[in-house]
């Protein structure tokens, strides 16, 4: 997935949750008015009479124009925790996360970057675009003469911090950092310079080990 999809994707989730809070309280309301306020519940079948005794529902309806707003808050919670339910599990792509790294590994250890990009776009999910968008960057960064080692460096960071953004926000912090470091920092000056075609280059971050970085762990 690339910058420009992942954040159509976020523009319209953000649609779809600023969306969420009003129609929840119309649908509120509208349980509120046809189904809490039904006329059968009633003295009379009159809504401004009393409920009939152990009727809760109508009972409810006598709340007054709360009781929808209520209604939505619990409607509104619902769909966020399916929601946040259904995102977290699909961050995590389609296979073991475990397998998925181990592959990316034993891929650029061989110097095989378009088979890592290929997993990722077989794995899918939030770690994988991350990953992805760390290979595409370190890829690009080789073939750049135009750029010194600084502005290489930054480009890299900004393009993995922005994929961090986009894609884990609540699952690591500030990971871009570390995967910066394990493309480039510790790569060796003729690499980093697009002087020599070697992609078995070590990494020796500490976070190496855990989370997206450990996908390049001492081989890239």
């Amino acid at each position: 997935m690339n910058s420009t999809s992942s954040k159509g994707g976020s523009n319209i989730q953000s649609l779809i949750s600023a969306l969420v809070i009003p129609l929840s309280i119309v649908i509120g309301f509208v349980i509120w008015k046809f189904v809490l306020g039904d006329p059968s519940g009633f003295e009379g079948g009159d809504t401004e009479k009393n409920p009939l005794q152990g009727n809760i529902l109508a009972m409810m309806y006598k709340g007054g124009y709360i009781v929808p707003v209520l209604i939505g808050t619990f409607i509104t919670t619902i769909t966020f925790s399916i929601e946040r339910f259904i995102s977290i599990n699909k961050s995590k792509g389609s296979g073991s996360i475990e397998t998925f790294i181990h592959n990316i590994r034993s891929l650029m250890a061989k110097g095989d970057i378009a088979g890592a990009k290929a997993a990722c776009a077989k794995q899918r999910g939030s770690i994988a675009n991350v990953v992805n968008a760390g290979l595409n960057a370190y890829s690009n960064m080789q073939n750049e003469r135009n750029m010194d080692k600084e502005q290489k460096m930054a480009t890299i960071q900004k393009e993995l911090e922005e994929a961090t953004t986009l894609e884990l926000p609540m699952l690591l912090k500030k990971p871009g950092n570390h995967l910066y470091y394990c493309f480039y920092r510790n790569t060796p000056r003729s690499v980093r310079n697009g002087t020599r075609d070697d992609s078995r280059v070590r990494c020796s971050c500490n976070s190496g080990r855990s989370g997206c970085c450990s996908a390049f762990y001492r081989y890239l």
